[in-house]
């Protein structure tokens, strides 16, 4: 695969919008550059001036400068290649701002940089090369030889020329549409149209919205959601609107569904039908999208995140992300394509900063107010196998405490997926493997909850659960094993009963499948239950009371010492 970006490119803004006369902005254009900052800071005037070099005529560059005093500058450092050199450094030529031959001159400058600025009028000048060119009259006439290299800049090739941009605005929705052209803009307007015609259209392919995006959508949505349907209806005020059908609820307008929902179908819309539409392959893509995270729980911004990242990389595309979500800021950190960007206005002008080191990031969550109860420097953290285990969890505390403790105030849940379990580690800083994760590098207040999937007393819990045990036991946090084979285990017959209104004549047994025990209380059940996990536990956390926790196993024991935990990582009396 060829890198999208040429090596050490940097792009810098002078004089537009937010930013002064200090050159500031990307120092190397990476696949993926995350920009974090407070509102206004100027995160949307760097991905202007990206749309501008995309295509110049698009934007009034002018227009954001600060006056005429200050005329608007892009500033841009780009490697010196052989071939560039080779045109304005001939082999075949002596003499004139050189003393000797050019290209035994120029060729010092291979793998070097020129760094040059882009004008609103489109003129260029050259700023500086390295290395520097010395001005001594006996090898070289500088400002001859700095004529030779403002010739190189002239022919050098806009970052991202020939790209089409892909863009989605903080600012947007997807609302119902008459009849508009076939065009998907940044806001969301258009993309009902889109799917319109490409469901309906003979000259359109249909499978791109039946298939592709459905698939997508799930991808992104499940577990918690899944979608069997992506279809439109015309309204009796003649507007087309998207539905969506699954199967629980049946056909839902897109009007009736969550910000979040539209916002993802607007990214899958950008990625899989614009391309279509414009005629162009997704591979000649660049990607702005600000602020996806709004109104997505973390879970959902991470597997958007997730998919969008998986196409970064299939289609070697670069991508450019606004956000104040510190689930993506974690997501990307460590990520060897990523690269994070800190945007800050000290009321004077915007500056940037490379993310690279603890106190850029400890800079960071306090610019975005990330504080102690914000997931990842939550006060503490429950480790968690998946969504489901979320909300028995949840529910099971705000019984015990009567509602006093709650997630994003006192603990968060994190998700780590049974699988991810044996790359998890719990030591601390001091001698953990590279290749393991430390719970303590996310939160040094750690309680994690594992299934036991054991189906007999004579199973014995496998090497990983028995190291994490040893590790976070060492560190002081706790391991809470189920004794059951898995947490739905937990489970009395009581709150079954109350959400089927049939009863059951027992509870499920230890070490019995969940799933088996709900189809022998109604057929089908337990299909249902395995497809969604986290929408049975929904269903049922309402009917779980107090009793219910009283009599199963070690269940109300655990909790006592979850709860005291919690109350410790947070300095509040029992």
């Amino acid at each position: 695969m060829t890198s999208p970006m040429a090596p050490h490119t940097s792009i810098s803004l002078r004089n537009i919008r937010a930013f002064g006369p200090e050159a500031s902005g990307f120092d190397a254009v990476g696949q993926v550059n995350v920009l974090v900052g407070r509102n206004n800071a100027g995160k949307s005037s760097l991905l202007d001036a990206i749309a501008f070099l995309i295509d110049p005529r698009s934007t009034d560059l002018a227009a954001l400068g600060h006056g005429q005093a200050h005329p608007p500058e892009i500033v841009i450092t780009t490697l010196l290649t052989e071939e560039s050199l080779r045109r304005r450094f001939a082999e075949s030529t002596s003499g004139g701002p050189i003393r000797g031959n050019h290209w035994a001159y120029g060729k010092h400058w291979i793998n070097g940089t020129i760094t040059w600025s882009l004008m609103a009028d489109g003129r260029r000048r050259v700023l500086a090369v390295e290395p520097e060119v010395e001005s001594h009259s006996w090898t070289v006439n500088k400002a001859g030889i700095m004529s030779m290299f403002e010739s190189i800049a002239a022919d050098c090739s806009l970052p991202f020329a020939g790209k089409h941009l892909l863009r989605v605005l903080s600012d947007r929705d997807l609302q119902p549409e008459g009849e508009l052209p076939l065009e998907i803009r940044a806001d969301g307007t258009g993309v009902t149209t889109a799917i319109r015609q490409f469901l309906t259209e003979a000259d359109l392919n249909r499978d791109r919205v039946r298939i592709d995006m459905l698939a997508a959508l799930n991808e992104v949505f499940e577990p918690e959601a899944h979608f069997d349907e992506i279809d439109i209806q015309h309204r009796p005020d003649g507007l087309w609107e998207v539905y969506l059908f699954d199967e629980g609820r049946g056909l839902i307008p897109l009007g009736r569904s969550g910000s979040g929902l539209r916002t993802v179908l607007l990214v899958l819309a950008q990625l899989i039908l614009a391309p279509v539409i414009g005629d162009f392959p997704l591979s000649e893509s660049l990607l702005a999208f600000e602020e996806l995270e709004n109104n997505l729980h973390p879970a959902l911004q991470r597997r958007l995140m997730h998919y969008v990242r998986r196409q970064v990389v299939e289609h070697s595309l670069v991508l450019f992300l606004t956000t104040h979500s510190h689930a993506v800021i974690d997501l990307f950190a460590s990520d060897p394509i990523a690269s994070i960007v800190h945007v800050t206005h000290d009321g004077m002008g915007a500056s940037t900063n490379p993310v690279t080191q603890h106190k850029d990031r400890a800079s960071v969550l306090d610019d975005l107010d990330v504080r102690a109860s914000d997931l990842l420097q939550a006060n503490g953290v429950i480790w968690v196998e998946g969504p489901s285990d979320r909300i028995y969890i949840n529910r099971w505390i705000e019984i015990v405490t009567y509602g006093e403790l709650r997630e994003g105030a006192h603990y968060q849940c994190v998700f780590f997926g049974g699988s991810i379990l044996a790359h998890l580690s719990a030591r601390g800083s001091d001698g953990v493997e590279d290749e393991l994760l430390d719970l303590l590098r996310v939160n040094r207040n750690a309680f994690i909850v594992m299934d036991s999937d054991r189906a007999s007393t004579h199973d014995l819990l496998n090497s990983t659960k028995l190291r994490l045990i040893s590790e976070i036991t060492e560190i002081g946090g706790h391991a809470w094993v189920t004794h059951g084979r898995e947490v739905e285990n937990y489970l009395s017959k009581a709150p079954v009963s109350r959400l089927y209104d049939i009863e059951p004549t027992h509870s499920v047994a230890r070490f019995h499948r969940f799933e088996r025990y709900l189809d022998r209380i109604q057929e089908g059940e337990g299909r249902r239950f395995l497809r969604s996990k986290p929408t049975f536990a929904a269903r049922i956390a309402p009917f779980i009371d107090e009793s219910d926790l009283q009599t199963r196993y070690d269940l109300s024991d655990q909790l006592g010492i979850l709860v005291n935990q919690i109350h410790q990582w947070n300095r509040i009396g029992a």
